[in-house]
């Protein structure tokens, strides 16, 4: 095993912007959730362990969905007032993939590695899949038991469904 690469993102420890909910004005700070602690703590664990490498990415504040289309909707119809709880934060990450389809091309390019396993399910990286296989390389993936497209599992040679 060359190393495991770890790919994600955490808001930066500066991150001082505060985004108001759209129904109560609420200021939420993307700091104050406990997920985002929890996970730092995880990662500051991991980082002690041997042959583990952290890529990260970004983290994209998009504004506000709701949460629930069909009850919104119900609510709506009834005149039944909108509140804050309707609605969540939708953030998402950036640059984690084609970070991933980097080191997946580097590794079959430099000829280091004959294997990668992915835990993903991330369509985007099929080309880096494809451009391994054709450098030869084993390409397995794990999808943990979720959904994945038909595609992804067109371009993998071994497909593993681990129980989380």
């Amino acid at each position: 095993m060359l190393r495991i690469f770890y790919y994600d993102c955490i808001p930066d420890v500066h991150e001082k912007r505060v985004y108001r909910n759209p129904v109560t004005r609420q200021r939420v700070g993307l700091l104050s959730n406990i997920q985002i602690e929890t996970q730092r703590k995880v990662f500051e664990i991991l980082k002690e362990k041997p042959y583990i490498a952290f890529r990260y990415g970004e983290l994209s504040y998009d504004g506000w969905r709701i949460k629930d289309i069909r009850e919104f909707r119900d609510k709506l119809s009834k005149n039944e007032n909108i509140s804050g709880d309707d609605f969540k934060m939708k953030v998402t990450q950036k640059g984690v993939d084609l970070k991933m389809g980097l080191d997946i091309a580097w590794m079959a390019m430099k000829n280091i590695v004959d294997k990668v396993l992915i835990i993903a399910g991330d369509s985007d990286l099929i080309p880096a899949m494809k451009f391994a296989r054709k450098e030869g390389l084993l390409v397995c993936l794990d999808t943990l038991r979720h959904g994945v497209k038909k595609s992804m599992l067109e371009h993998s040679d071994l497909v593993f469904k681990t129980k989380c």
